[in-house]
Parts: C-alpha cells; structure tokens; sequence
C-alpha cells in the first residue's frame, strides 16, 4: 500500500467537536520527555518533549467512546484489521522546528495512520527505509492540516516535527494490525 492522504476526513461536525475535546482543560495530557520513544527512556535531548495519551493499546482500554467511530472509518480504509493502538500526540511551538528522531511504533505488520487535528506546521517525515540507517532518505512529507488523515504500511520509519509557527501541533496517532 502507498500512502494514502484524505483530507476532510470526518464530517465537519465531528471534527469541529474533538478539535474543542482535545483542546479542552479535561483532556488527560501526559508529559513525555521523549516524543517517539517509550516516556521511561531517559533522553538528554532538549528538544524531544511532548505531551500523550493512549485512548487504547492492544484493542483494549477505551478510555474515551468518542473515538470508536473515528477508529472504525479509518479500518474502512484499509484491508481487514485490527486495533492496535490509538494515542493522542500534542507537541508544542519551538522555533528551530525541530525534527523529531525517526522510528517505527510497532515491529508488527501493521498500518499506522496520523490523523491532524488542527492546522499547524511540523511536517510528518516519512522515510524509505524500514531497518534503522544513520542516513535516512525521505519517501514523503506531509504538513499538518486538520481535517487531514495520512494512512500509509507501519514498517516504514517516520518522524514529526515541532511546530514553528504555531502554538502547538495536535495528531491522533493509529496503529492497525495486519491480518
């Protein structure tokens, strides 16, 4: 599968509602000190930092039923699957739009999507390779748009960045399991 880019993904409405949900003072906001890594690795990268929380991991541990439907039309874009993991991603303004480090969210066969939730820079890097490189190489670049769905194979290493020119950038990360 190539990757594969839907803008005006969700209907106005329900887009318009998670956008006022995620920016809201009751969204559970969990610092991590490392975006793209697991929040127990110690990393003395300044620039790394950002803000999730995982609706669900291994199809279980729903903890908001506002997302279900989005899960459910994402999985009618693709071959059959399964639900792996949902997460929730905010990383803040930081001028040098830094490059976050490239990585791959799971070792197993799967479908990873990113999903904007409000319109931002910080392009989401997707590479060539699928083992890890000193010198990766740029397959595509996709900025953040809301509304914007980006759906493309999880073995490829991919990266996001931090906004520059905006307060904060806001993704909701998926990760579909082959069958």
């Amino acid at each position: 599968m190539q990757c594969k880019i839907i803008d005006d993904f969700l209907t106005p409405t329900y887009h318009d509602r998670m956008l006022k949900q995620l920016l809201s003072a009751d969204c559970p906001w969990y610092y991590h000190q490392n975006i793209t890594k697991n929040s127990d690795v110690k990393d003395n990268t300044l620039y790394d930092f950002g803000f999730a929380s995982n609706i669900t991991k291994d199809g279980i541990k729903w903890s908001n039923v506002f997302f279900i439907p989005f899960v459910y039309q994402i999985q009618d874009q693709l071959p059959p699957t399964s639900i792996g993991r949902v997460r929730l991603d905010m990383t803040l303004y930081n001028p040098n739009n830094i490059v976050h480090h490239p990585h791959v969210d799971t070792p197993e066969p799967h479908y990873a999507s990113i999903y904007y939730v409000n319109d931002s820079d910080g392009d989401t890097i997707i590479y060539n390779e699928t083992t890890p490189h000193n010198g990766f190489t740029e397959q595509l670049r996709v900025q953040p748009k809301a509304n914007r769905l980006l759906i493309f194979d999880g073995k490829y290493y991919h990266t996001g960045s931090s906004p520059a020119h905006h307060k904060n950038r806001i993704i909701i990360n998926t990760n579909l399991y082959k069958q």
